[in-house]
């Protein structure tokens, strides 16, 4: 079981991908590419939101297990809100924008 100060929501990069993640103030918290492989465990605070610029290539953890995918390679999610039980319902991929033809 994760404590009050312990990180429910991990974030890791299977592709190279684009990840900010921000506050609802707007303070930036993470800007960067994180390549295949990397992980950035979340702040357990409530108000936060990710933007991903490869969603495919971002996987979003929750107590340890992979939620639902984000959407296809190289396709832009934003403001996603970083809430657990969100994400472990798999309510971040639900909204995810189907590829157009």
């Amino acid at each position: 079981p994760s404590g009050p100060d312990q990180s429910r929501i991990v974030l890791r990069a299977n592709a190279d991908a684009w990840m900010q993640v921000k506050d609802k103030s707007g303070t930036i918290l993470l800007n960067k590419v994180l390549k295949a492989g990397e992980v950035w465990p979340v702040p357990p605070r409530s108000g936060l939101s990710l933007t991903t610029g490869n969603a495919a290539g971002t996987e979003v953890y929750v107590d340890g297990v992979v939620t639902a995918s984000l959407g296809g390679a190289g396709v832009v999610r934003r403001d996603l809100p970083l809430e657990p039980d969100l994400a472990k319902d798999g309510k971040l991929g639900a909204a995810a924008p189907r590829a157009t033809q």
